[in-house]
């Protein structure tokens, strides 16, 4: 976290390489988890780097892969991806978000809920407004739980937004209001079983306090009647 920290401050920099030092000299924690470390540091590169740096960045991201392809999770492809979206490598961002799907664990509601957004923005970087629409049907028709995050929705808007500036970029035959018009709906399909969860799961957890509340004051009913039972010694007459 403090190499992270560090990292998105330009002014740390030397403490983030001193911290990456100590890091690198420890054996067992490096060991534990190279490929966080290298991906915080790419990251960091393609952030600051500039338009020439794209292609040594593409390399560098390509290389990564294929160093650690047995290792990587559904967040590691994830992250790469929108590394990859960076760089403008759209090709091996959108094949690294099939492999993502593939090692996402069915019920982690969270990491679908990334997977989907970042194949959003993978449409909106690619002005693929077919694939959009798509990808939000898949998702509003999943059969898995919904999680929207609050930033969601403003994520969403900056992806519409970044059509329309490019609207002139379009095939001709997109008309981009009732595509909205259709992406609106989508989403608020989505907050609508997203709330639907949310109170399922206030339900759920009303059920286990009411079982718990039932469970004592069993347990108090039962001891009282015990106690109430129980003779006195001749020692305590």
């Amino acid at each position: 976290r403090m190499l992270k920290y560090c990292l998105s401050h330009n002014n740390s920099l030397q403490i983030a390489e001193l911290i990456d030092k100590h890091i690198r000299e420890d054996d067992y924690y490096y060991r534990k988890n190279p490929l966080k470390l290298e991906i915080l540091w790419l990251s960091y590169h393609i952030k600051n780097g500039s338009e020439e740096d794209l292609q040594v960045n593409k390399t560098r991201l390509q290389q990564l892969e294929r160093n650690f392809d047995l290792q990587l999770t559904s967040q590691n492809c994830l992250e790469l991806t929108n590394l990859m979206l960076m760089v403008h490598d759209y090709s091996n961002a959108e094949r690294l978000i099939r492999k993502s799907c593939e090692k996402i664990i069915n019920d982690d509601k969270l990491q679908w809920t990334i997977y989907y957004m970042t194949s959003l923005k993978l449409a909106a970087r690619t002005l693929d407004p077919e694939y959009f629409i798509t990808t939000l049907q898949e998702w509003v028709t999943s059969p898995r739980p919904i999680v929207l995050l609050s930033k969601n929705k403003n994520q969403l808007q900056s992806y519409i937004k970044y059509f329309q500036k490019r609207s002139h970029q379009l095939k001709k035959d997109v008309i981009l209001p009732p595509w909205q018009e259709t992406v609106t709906k989508l989403f608020k399909q989505l907050e609508s079983r997203d709330l639907e969860r949310q109170l399922r799961a206030k339900q759920d957890i009303q059920t286990m306090l009411d079982s718990m509340q039932q469970w004592i004051d069993q347990a108090i009913l039962e001891n009282y009647s015990y106690n109430s039972r129980v003779k006195p010694t001749k020692g305590s007459q």
